[in-house]
Parts: C-alpha cells; structure tokens; sequence
C-alpha cells in the first residue's frame, strides 16, 4: 500500500471539506445563515460537493492500485460511487429542493408527502429514460484487431530460416454493457454538456479574474489616513451643525419680524435658499462618511489577511494559472483532438520512471481538482442561462437560497462524471489499464448513439472553441467589479453630482 499517496489523498479531503464550508458560508442569503436553518439542505449541499472532488481523488487512488497491485476492488469502489451520485442527483437534492420550496406554514408531514410525491415523479421520469434509452442503446461496438498466420511452422524447424505469411484485418466486438454502466456513460454525456459550458468559461476566467483582482484592488487606507479623515468628517459635522443652529435663529427672526410683507417674504426667501444649500451639504456629507465607512470596512478587513500580500498572492496564482491553463487547451489540442503528439502523457510516464513517482501522482490529482475548479469558476459566472432571457439560479455572495445552491450543486455533480472521464481519457498513457480506464475506454467510449459525438471528438472540439471565445470577450469587455469597490465608485459619483449642482 502507498501510504504517501493516502496520507496526501486524507490531507487534501480535509482540505477540500473545509473549502465546502467555506463556500457555503460565503454565498448563503443571510436568512438562511446558521444551522439552524434548513439544516438538511446545508448538509445536502456538503455532501454533493464532497462528491464532486472525492471522485477525482479515487483516479490517483486507482492508478496506484494497478500499478503497485495494492489488491483494492475499485470496480466496487467505481461502482459505489457512481450510483450513490445517481442517487443524489435523482433523489437525495431533489427532495431537498422541493421541501425548502413548500410552504413552511404548512404541517410537516404534509411538506414531507409533497416534496416525496414530487420527487418520485421525477424519479419515474429519469428512470424511464434511462431503461428506455438502455434498451437501444445498451450495446458497445469495441474494435478489434485480429492478426492472423497462414503457414504452419515444425516446432524443430529454426525461426530464422523460415517467413511466416501474417494479415491483419479490423473488425468489432459486440458486447452488451449492464445497466450501471450505462447510467454512468449517460451521467458523462450530460456532463460533457456541462463541462464544456462551464469548464471552457472557467478555463479562461479562472486565471484572468485573480490577475484582475490584483490590478483592480482597492488603495487602502492606513491608520493615520483614517483618523485624519475621520477628524475632517468630525469637523464638517460641528460645522454643518452650527449653521442648522443659525437658520434656526433667523427662522425665529423671521417669525417675528414686524416690518412690511415684501421684506419678510424677501428674508423667508433668504431663509429657504440657506436651509437648501444645507440639506444639499448634509446630504453630501452622508455620502462622504459612508464612503468613509466602505474604505475603512475594507481596509480592516483586508489587514486581517495580511493585507496587500493577499493581493500579490491572487496575483502569483493568476499566473500560474494562466501556463496550467495554456498547457491544458495545447494537450487538449495536439492529443486530444489532432493525436499529434502525448504532449503531457510524456511528462506522467516520465515522473514514473524516477524515484519521484509520487510527483506524478499529486500532479495529477491537482489537475483534476483545477478544472473541476475551473468548472465551479464557469458555475458562477454564467451559470445556466435561458438565452437572452434569464439567469437560472445565480449563485451571489450572501444572496444564494439554498435551492439555488441544490440546483447548481446537481449541475457540478453531472459535470463532475465527465470531469473524470476527461482525466482517464486526455491522459490515458498515465491511466492505462486502471479500473475506471476499462470501464470508460473499453466499454463507455464505444456505446452507440454515444460513440458519435466521442469518435468525432465533438465535445474536444467545442470545449476548446468555447474556451477561446471566452478569452477573447474578458480581453475586450472590463472585468466586473467587486461590489465593494462598485459601491464605492457609485457613491462618489454621487457626490461629484452633488458638486456640481
């Protein structure tokens, strides 16, 4: 057993189960903040995202069973896995859905028997699909080559002297897959979808935005700069406070002044010319100070992690990004798709051959976990969409309902499927002859109806033509703003308004 391998595989699980709590807590509307609040959507949510990594992390698991034969079952491993995120999918966020969208005036056990009763018929749906679609389709065309000798040689007669007459011919091997399989090579067919939407966004966004972040970051203020201006505001206030106090005199002085009816309506007219240019200062003043605030707010915050090195480091990774990003979209290119040349097949099997064999491994596991974050980046940047229409379910920082969270948890659960045939296929010199290899390149990769879009490369070549086009329009079009500095420039424009009027 590689005992690295799984120590490594345990660090980073916890890692990533962190990062879930994290994520939750930060996109969450702040009605449903705490565990108080629909707790078993909470828990939903963990757990499909915990499915989403944990399936990436089997593949190095996988790999290093059959190189090393550790003596795992991984087709029971592959197998559990696969259904219990068909169950979650179908069943488990489903029903969670519909439960956190009944009427909570409602008798629970009357909630129960709606979200049950709307989560079998989408079950029945789903599950005719399947059988239906498995009776047409359940079968694999995989080719074969058979060489063949017509000449017998005398098992005395020496090798050298004699020229065996081989042919060779192609043909295919019909066999019938079972009925899991099938339903993980539909999962991956949806997936691809998805993948290919949200993964060729992500790819491109991921390392764009954090190099954005960095060059669109805040000037922050330190703490002479904040008392100073916190000193002015002090000072505007008395000031805007004394002339309130004046105008009040005159308006009392208006009040009983006793000359003639033009000259008091001359000095009321005085008057309301003064209480505007003060209510226009104060106003002006409410703008400042909460500007004043969204600085200092931010400023503090970001000096709790250590400031404007949390920006050099967005920085840092936004570059780094950017040459795992370009090698991806070439491997994706040159193997993928034009079968040119391994690209970084070689740089796997290479690290195999050294004493640092584990390099390979972690490698590869980081790649994984990369475009699967690259999915997760496409999620929140687009998400679904009804063409010129509608956002469905956008996820926004402390304004996601947890049904909004279900849904897009489902969509990178399916995504996730086609992320790890992605793994096993763009780099099968690496994930030669694992269990999740046969499973997908022996018997997914051939299914008919399927075997179409796949021999054609349909989804290499879409990913990679929506990967570019995404490039171009976030090289054209201005990044979006944090809402922060967006609230901040709103409102010092609208003192600049008030300036000027």
């Amino acid at each position: 057993m590689d005992y690295f391998l799984l120590a490594v595989t345990i660090v980073l699980s916890l890692l990533l189960l962190a990062a879930n709590f994290y994520i939750l807590a930060l996109y969450c509307h702040k009605d449903d903040k705490g565990w108080g609040a629909a707790t078993y959507c909470k828990i939903l949510v963990i757990l499909g995202m915990t499915l989403c990594w944990a399936q990436v992390l089997m593949l190095p698991l996988d790999i290093a069973n059959s190189q090393n034969n550790a003596g795992f079952d991984m087709v029971t491993f592959w197998y559990v896995i696969m259904l219990i995120i068909l169950a979650t999918i179908v069943l488990l966020l489903p029903f969670a859905m519909f439960m956190y969208e009944t009427d909570e005036e409602k008798p629970f056990m009357s909630r129960v028997c709606t979200s049950f009763c709307f989560t079998m018929i989408e079950a029945v749906v789903v599950t005719l699909l399947l059988v239906i679609s498995w009776i047409f389709f359940r079968y694999a065309d995989i080719p074969v080559k058979i060489i063949s000798s017509s000449n017998l040689v005398e098992f005395n007669t020496p090798i050298t002297s004699v020229m065996v007459k081989q042919t060779t011919s192609n043909t295919k091997l019909t066999m019938e897959t079972s009925f899991p399989i099938y339903c993980i090579a539909f999962m991956t067919f949806i997936g691809w979808f998805l993948l290919v939407l949200f993964g060729g966004v992500g790819l491109s966004a991921l390392p764009i935005d954090l190099i954005r972040e960095f060059t669109m970051r805040p000037q922050l203020m330190n703490a002479k700069e904040a008392r100073d201006k916190k000193s002015l505001i002090q000072k505007k206030v008395v000031e805007l406070m004394d002339v309130g106090k004046n105008l009040k005199d005159e308006e009392l002085q208006v009040k009983s002044y006793d000359g003639g009816w033009w000259s008091k309506r001359k000095m009321r007219k005085d008057l309301e010319t003064k209480e505007n240019l003060l209510s226009v200062s104060v106003y002006e003043l409410e703008r400042e100070f909460d500007i004043f605030q969204l600085e200092l707010k931010f400023s503090e915050s970001t000096n709790k992690f250590l400031g404007p090195l949390v920006f050099v480091g967005k920085l840092i990774l936004g570059i780094m990004f950017c040459f795992i990003s370009l090698a991806l979209w070439v491997h994706i290119l040159v193997y993928c798709v034009l079968d040119a040349h391994p690209f970084l097949n070689n740089m796997f099997t290479g690290l195999l051959k050294t004493p640092a064999s584990f390099i390979a491994t972690g490698l590869y596991a980081f790649i994984g976990l990369y475009i699967l974050w690259c999915c997760q980046k496409g999620n929140l940047k687009v998400g679904i969409r009804i063409p010129f229409i509608m956002k469905i379910h956008p996820m926004k920082e402390n304004e996601t309902w947890m049904n909004s969270f279900l849904f897009n948890v489902i969509t990178l659960l399916i995504c996730s499927v086609a992320v790890t045939q992605f793994m096993v296929s763009a780099f099968n010199y690496y994930a030669y002859l694992t269990t999740i290899d046969c499973i997908i390149n022996v018997q997914i990769q051939y299914m008919r109806w399927f075997r179409l879009f796949y021999e054609q490369k349909v989804f290499q070549i879409a990913f990679l033509a929506w990967s570019g086009l995404t490039f171009l329009v976030l090289m054209i079009r201005r990044s979006d703003k944090p809402s922060e500095l967006r609230e901040l420039e709103r409102l010092r424009n609208e003192r600049k308004d008030i300036q000027k009027n």
